[in-house]
């Protein structure tokens, strides 16, 4: 054992005059320093105490077992009750008024022989349950309204079973299922621990009670402080290591502590009657042998338990699928690991065929060397019996060998200056008449283009000198026709100019007319006959002009298709 009763509790007994043992634990010491607290301010309070042991997930009343004269064996049961408001609450769990610490201290020690221990091979004197000492405190103040209120506040001291191995404790029987009890409680605690410091969305608070009545403790509205005791020997470093992370992870859980509660003395007064009125049900539904018989209060506690239950149920499922869900993701994770793991033995098979090949290539390696190595033996047995020969023949092989060697270089230089010359010759002759037959085929193509070439320009010269003549003649004729076109505009005016003379003529002869009309007539004639000639006239010199731009056009157009023909001409004749 570490210490964590002795931490907890120690020396209970008081000295006579009131002060502590110096062996005094938590528990007197917390109990000496609240009474004092409320004695030296001059409180109206009360004080009430209430001892549970859990053993084998069993809630049992040590202070009701101890008044009853009970054996550790048969102790009164308690039952965990979920209260809306208040709670985890014990059921029938008694609480004892104490006026001092002195009576705490009497009613502890009634009520620690009432607790289980047993000796182990680690521990004399080993814990085998978990104890819970409460400590509640009601005191009376006034507000400034002269009204009576009532502060409520709660002391939880945990005194816990540690955990042990079976192994090394020599737990048999009875024992060892203790341990495995315990064990599981500590297990469960220690995940309720990893939720809250991890912030998981499920914490696993009923699945113990240990955690269920440690729950406001652990994330609550409580303020909460842990003591881990570790054994100072080195064999036990394992649990010490272990100690010191379980509460290294329960100095991260983030609690929310309130102030104490507050109520009137109306409140309380009422509350007191609710339970004096649900110990009077519960007192007549004992009396009543009949049947079942469950009060109102208690029925109503059920149906809330039950919504509860069906809560957690849906909590649970919603768990489940999330599980579910998880298996399917690592099923298939497991799938293409099986899938990575065939390839991966299919890579191995041939690496396999690849090393059998292999070995079976160093064997076959390994038996000629041995032939070799035979070999090699039989030819040190002739080279030992002719080693004195062989030493009056060194020096003159020595030469010989040296000379032959020398011979041997020139003779290989010799041949292979024989073979380079040989392949130059080679390599020369077919070059050359590669490019002999190259040079008479390109010949021959160029002949053959050439001659193709000259046909083609002088079928384009005869259509260029076909075109030229039947282009002068074309021109020829339209001269010819404007010739004529210039005749017959003369031979008009002339007639004009003869039909106005023999007009002027008439006009004489007519006497009738007068000199002026005459004269504006002859005028009139004149300039009808000055702009007949000038529309001929312009009519003329608009086609001569027409026509020489046309023969410009001509000409020159006639002279770049000729100098065309003459670049292309020139640019194969230069390719030629």
């Amino acid at each position: 054992g570490t210490g964590k009763t002795h931490t907890m509790e120690g020396d209970v007994s008081a000295a006579p005059a009131g002060v502590l043992q110096p062996n005094a634990g938590i528990i007197p010491r917390a109990v000496t320093q609240v009474f004092k607290y409320l004695e030296e301010n001059e409180f109206e309070y009360t004080v009430r105490i209430s001892v549970v042991e859990l053993y084998n997930e069993e809630l049992s009343d040590l202070i009701a077992s101890a008044d009853d004269g009970s054996n550790a064996g048969n102790l009164r049961k308690l039952r965990l009750m979920e209260d809306a408001k208040k709670g985890m609450v014990l059921q029938g769990v008694e609480e004892r008024a104490a006026k001092d610490a002195k009576d705490i201290f009497n009613l502890l020690e009634c009520t620690n022989k009432q607790r289980r221990t047993a000796e182990t091979l680690c521990n004399k004197q080993s814990s085998r349950s978990h104890q819970i000492f409460t400590l509640k405190i009601f005191m009376k103040e006034k507000t400034l309204d002269e009204e009576e209120i009532i502060k409520t506040g709660t002391l939880n001291l945990v005194d816990l079973a540690g955990s042990e191995c079976v192994g090394r404790s020599g737990a048999l029987g009875d024992r060892k299922k203790e341990a495995g009890q315990i064990n599981q409680s500590l297990l469960t605690l220690g995940r309720v621990i990893t939720a809250l410091v991890e912030h998981q969305p499920h914490v696993p608070y009923r699945e113990s009670k240990l955690t269920r009545l440690l729950q406001e403790s652990l994330g609550g509205k409580t303020k909460t402080c842990i003591i881990a005791t570790v054994s100072p020997t080195s064999g036990n470093i394992e649990e010490t290591l272990g100690t010191l992370d379980y509460a290294c992870r329960a100095k991260n859980i983030k609690n929310t502590p309130e102030i104490n509660q507050v109520q009137t003395k109306r409140t309380m007064m009422k509350d007191m009657s609710k339970y004096i009125a649900d110990l009077q049900e519960q007192l007549k539904a004992q009396r009543d042998n009949t049947g079942v018989f469950l009060p109102n209060g208690k029925y109503e506690e059920l149906q809330v338990e039950l919504k509860r239950l069906t809560e957690v149920e849906n909590t649970m499922q919603h768990d489940l699928d999330e599980k579910l869900k998880q298996y399917q993701e690592l099923q298939e994770a497991f799938d293409d690991t099986c899938g990575q793991l065939e390839d991966t033995r299919s890579d191995l098979k041939q690496t396999q065929n690849v090393l059998v090949g292999t070995e079976q290539t160093l064997n076959s390696t390994q038996k000629t060397l041995h032939k070799t190595e035979v070999k090699l033996e039989d030819t040190a047995l002739i080279l030992a019996e002719h080693k004195q020969i062989g030493d009056e023949l060194y020096s003159d092989s020595t030469g010989l060998l040296a000379q032959s060697v020398e011979m041997k270089k020139d003779i290989g230089g010799l041949f292979g200056k024989i073979s380079r010359k040989a392949k130059v010759e080679r390599d020369n002759d077919s070059i050359a008449t590669g490019y002999t037959a190259d040079l008479y085929q390109q010949v021959d193509v160029a002949s053959k283009e050439l001659v193709k070439f000259n046909s083609d320009q002088e079928g384009k010269f005869k259509g260029l000198q076909r075109l030229v003549a039947e282009f002068v003649v074309e021109k020829n004729e339209e001269m010819e026709a404007l010739k004529r076109a210039v005749a017959e505009l003369q031979s008009s005016s002339k007639n004009a100019m003869m039909e106005q003379a023999e007009r002027v003529t008439a006009a004489n002869d007519a006497a009738k007319l007068s000199l002026d009309d005459m004269e504006l007539l002859a005028a009139e004639q004149r300039e009808e006959e000055v702009a007949r000639m000038r529309a001929c006239t312009s009519e003329v010199s608009s086609k001569s002009a027409q026509t020489t731009e046309e023969l410009e056009k001509a000409e020159s157009g006639i002279a770049a298709w000729a100098a065309r023909i003459l670049s292309g001409l020139e640019d194969n004749a230069t390719e030629v």
